[in-house]
């Protein structure tokens, strides 16, 4: 056995043992969804906020992780400020569930601190600080979404890997639709039966949503031999930057608008899937089968 071989041997050993002790349930039915994007600006976070408050309303347990690190906003798009944050976990010693804050329809929100390069640092630490400590929280819900950083870095496709779904934000743009492809071809070179979802944000109607998709679907299945899922489409909707300037979910603000009915609508598939994989396969918690 060369060095090389007995080094990778020796890291996924210490990896096994370190992640053993996150695997502390195994009978949950919890649904951990990661929220990505190849760009920003595609409406990302305000897309993992409403459909969380969909879920809710819908009678739901779901807690909403802002995992972008570097710059979560889930808190500016409430219009609330924090008291605590991840910051206070690594730094203070302060519990997860001291930082929650609760949202529109009973939605639990894990907040992140916007801007703290002190967390970027600590990216391994602060990962394996939530995944403790979130391990535990899963007893209390049914969805766990995370709202990731957008992009490939390190820490976007860990939260990628580490969940049961991924949902890929892209819109019309070629550099929307570009980066988009990125985010599916890193996370399939990482974790090939990855579960991956493509929604398609601010088109006209579901025709265009379909072409966007379409040509994501074929070139994935082309040069990666990758099915993606197509999970949805919200319409261009004025009462969604009104909802940002005013600080309020645009669903909360209006949910009888075109994006609002969208977000009902993949919410409802989200749990058709999600009563599929309770009965098929979902007895054991994330973190046990990170360890196969």
């Amino acid at each position: 056995m060369s060095n090389n071989d007995q080094a990778k041997k020796l890291r996924d050993i210490a990896a096994k043992l370190r992640m053993s002790r996150f695997d502390t349930r195994r009978d949950s039915n919890v649904k951990r969804v990661a929220i990505t994007s190849g760009k920003g600006g595609v409406g990302k976070s305000s897309f993992s906020l409403n459909l969380g408050i969909v879920l809710s309303k819908m009678n739901k347990k779901v807690l909403l992780i802002d995992a972008d690190i570097n710059l979560g906003n889930i808190d500016i798009l409430l219009g609330v400020v924090p008291g605590k944050t991840l910051r206070d976990v690594v730094n203070e010693n302060a519990k997860l569930e001291e930082i929650l804050i609760k949202g529109p329809e009973g939605l639990t929100i894990l907040p992140a601190s916007s801007g703290d390069l002190e967390l970027l640092k600590k990216g391994e630490s602060v990962r394996e600080t939530i995944e403790k400590q979130l391990t535990e929280l899963e007893l209390k819900f049914e969805f766990i979404l995370v709202d990731t950083g957008a992009g490939i870095g390190s820490d976007v496709i860990d939260f990628a890997l580490n969940s049961d779904e991924i949902i890929v934000i892209t819109t019309t743009e070629p550099t929307a639709f570009t980066d988009a492809y990125a985010v599916v071809k890193t996370i399939t070179s990482e974790k090939e039966r990855s579960d991956i979802s493509i929604m398609v944000n601010l088109v006209t109607d579901e025709k265009e949503a379909k072409e966007v998709y379409d040509r994501i679907s074929m070139v994935s299945s082309h040069f990666l031999q990758k099915d993606v899922r197509f999970c949805g489409f919200m319409r261009r909707d004025g009462n969604v930057l009104n909802a940002i300037r005013n600080q309020t979910p645009f669903f909360i603000q209006n949910d009888r608008t075109p994006a609002s009915r969208d977000i009902w609508n993949i919410a409802i598939e989200m749990i058709k899937r999600y009563k599929t994989l309770k009965k098929d396969n979902n007895s054991e918690s994330m973190f046990g089968k990170i360890l196969k």
